[in-house]
């Protein structure tokens, strides 16, 4: 198998950013790839990297065996249509495909020709005077003409209508089958490109995270759905993606499945079907499971009560120690049963809370860096609240005498303390996760 694109250890940084970090992988020669990821997760610093339009902080890149910066054989194999590709603005579009040929030595004039008339642009229209989605055309057409054995789509259809994306994708694969080579799709449109790719990279935060043939993607996995008893029966002790209850039915995403396996689960009134490739690569390249969301806000809330009795516990030893030796307690903190409960209550509702956001977080292709920063505003926000809470029951017990009975949940002279210091532990705990995460994440 001859390899057209490959990279090892490859990193680029600028200052303090890993803009692309340490990727690895090879693309085979003659086969539609695609690039995949979510807007800044290092797509387009990667494709100026394969182009020699960038210079690698560390590591290496080859092009069909040489590196290509400021490589004149391999510049003459290459078309990097870029997402917001710039032409001289008093040029008109006859004037793009008059000067293509002398950058792509296997130019296709009479198919520019006609790709001109099939996404209804004039020739003699200025390049400063078109729409963004007349733009990609003209980027589109140039890049299909352009016959490159490498061919490299950066978000190609911006401002495209569906029928003109459509359209672009028809021409691709119909070109592809003709005059086979090489072509790189970047996009975050996944499911509309699903049916032209034959490899997947998924690359998120500059590190690639996926990386396998399309139809090996689509094999691993599989959706069910039906009730949720049934699905739940099916689900022990299998690997699960995904998983969501709306009254008494369930869908989840679960490893494949055997054909024995798939017929007991029709017997139950399941029903088996195929995963999007979208889905698929959204649960498998930096979603949370259901396990991961209830352990985390468990665990920290528990380290902020854990350490709030323990500050408790110490300055009240403290103040009886000073107490016993003739000093005066000047200073007396008490974690008290209300204290606890407040907090205990804020689990409940934090694990509620951020179950719910998970879904719909995921939909979005958050990535665990944003879900756990979402996560850090949302606890902080929270433990303030909380302790300042605290801090108003603590006044109230104070004016009342204890509510009239000397009763004294909340007595607390540091509360507001407390409560900062929930503040500081839950960015910390947050802090820890992340870079367990990070650390845990693989690399290429």
């Amino acid at each position: 198998m001859t390899l057209t694109v490959e990279a090892r250890g490859l990193t680029k940084r600028y200052g303090a950013l890993r803009a692309v970090n340490e990727v690895s992988f090879a693309i085979p020669g003659g086969s539609i790839v695609g690039l995949l990821g979510r807007n800044g997760a290092g797509k387009t610093t990667l494709m100026q990297l394969i182009t020699g339009q960038e210079l690698a902080t560390a590591g290496e890149v080859r092009v069909l065996g040489e590196n290509p910066v400021e490589n004149p054989r391999v510049m003459s194999t290459l078309c990097f249509v870029k997402e917001a590709q710039k032409y001289p603005e008093d040029f008109r579009v006859r004037h793009v495909m008059s000067v293509a040929p002398r950058f792509f030595p296997n130019w296709d004039a009479e198919y520019a020709e006609r790709l001109i008339d099939e996404f209804r642009l004039t020739r003699k229209q200025r390049i400063k005077k078109l729409s963004r989605g007349q733009l990609s055309s003209v980027g589109i057409i140039v890049g299909l003409a352009s016959r490159a054995p490498v061919t490299i789509f950066d978000e190609p259809y911006l401002g495209l209508d569906a029928i003109a994306r459509q359209n672009f994708y028809d021409h691709l694969l119909a070109d592809y089958s003709d005059n086979p080579r090489t072509i790189i799709l970047s996009t975050h449109l996944i499911d509309e490109v699903a049916n032209l790719l034959e490899h997947a990279i998924v690359i998120d935060d500059g590190r690639i995270v996926l990386d396998a043939p399309v139809d090996e993607l689509r094999a691993s996995a599989v959706t069910v759905s039906g009730p949720a008893s049934a699905v739940d029966t099916l689900l022990t002790g299998r690997e699960v993606m995904h998983h969501q209850t709306l009254g008494g039915l369930a869908t989840a995403t679960v490893a494949a499945l055997s054909e024995a396996e798939r017929a007991s689960a029709a017997g139950e009134g399941l029903e088996v079907g195929p995963v999007s490739l979208q889905q698929l690569i959204i649960r498998r390249s930096g979603g949370w499971t259901t396990a991961n969301v209830v352990a985390w806000p468990l665990g920290v809330l528990a380290f902020i009560l854990l350490l709030n009795i323990g500050i408790g516990i110490v300055i009240e030893q403290a103040t009886q120690s000073a107490a016993d030796s003739g000093g005066e307690a000047d200073v007396t903190i008490t974690v008290s049963g209300g204290v606890a409960f407040v907090y205990i209550y804020m689990l409940v509702i934090a694990v509620q809370s951020v179950n719910m956001s998970f879904s719909i977080a995921l939909g979005w292709g958050a990535t665990r860096r944003d879900f756990a920063l979402g996560t850090l505003a949302f606890f902080g926000i929270m433990s303030l609240s909380y302790g300042l809470l605290i801090a108003a029951m603590a006044v109230v017990e104070r004016v009342t005498g204890g509510w009239g009975r000397r009763l004294q949940f909340f007595v607390d002279a540091g509360v507001l303390g407390t409560a900062l210091w929930s503040l500081v532990i839950t960015a910390l705990a947050t802090l820890t996760l992340y870079l367990v995460l990070r650390w845990a994440t693989p690399r290429d």
